[in-house]
């Protein structure tokens, strides 16, 4: 059984901890919403999830640890959602190893860029640090604007 949250513009507040009860759930798109606090932790239970798109909203705080158990999903995008902290490493690695496409872009994520076997990440606007040693060459990753605060590109 597949389940679908579709997107709507009616949503304000926090993320409903009972959405951690659609069990079956592959996709979510609540984009472009008024959801505000931190992402719950519980969002990692959502083992079947393969889309989860969250962008455009108020969201505080950093990526939760808990993103490591989404074996899942193949889209992962949280942009302009105000996201703080440094990017996880387990972003892009084995516990994320279906994942095609990370897009991170517009948050005030902070820190190295990590090693990242993933071609389509786009990173961008952001306060980033390049060239820490473990950085592999972009590919198609987008890191515009995100290698200095003063970027004037």
């Amino acid at each position: 059984m597949k389940h679908r949250i579709l997107k709507s513009q009616d949503l304000q507040g926090t993320l409903p901890l009972e959405l951690v009860n659609l069990i079956y759930l592959q996709e979510m798109d609540i984009s472009f919403n008024n959801l505000s606090g931190p992402l719950p932790q519980e969002l990692g239970s959502w083992a079947n999830i393969e889309r989860m798109l969250l962008s455009s909203n108020n969201f505080t705080g950093e990526l939760p640890e808990t993103f490591a158990m989404l074996t899942k999903i193949k889209e992962l995008m949280l942009r302009s959602c105000n996201l703080v902290g440094r990017l996880p490493p387990y972003l892009g690695f084995a516990s994320l190893a279906k994942v095609d496409y990370i897009f991170l872009t517009g948050n005030l994520l902070t820190g190295p860029v990590p090693t990242w076997p993933k071609d389509v990440i786009d990173l961008s606007y952001n306060n980033l640090t390049i060239g820490d040693g473990g950085c592999l060459p972009p590919g198609s990753m987008n890191l515009f604007a995100s290698s200095s605060k003063d970027n004037s590109l």
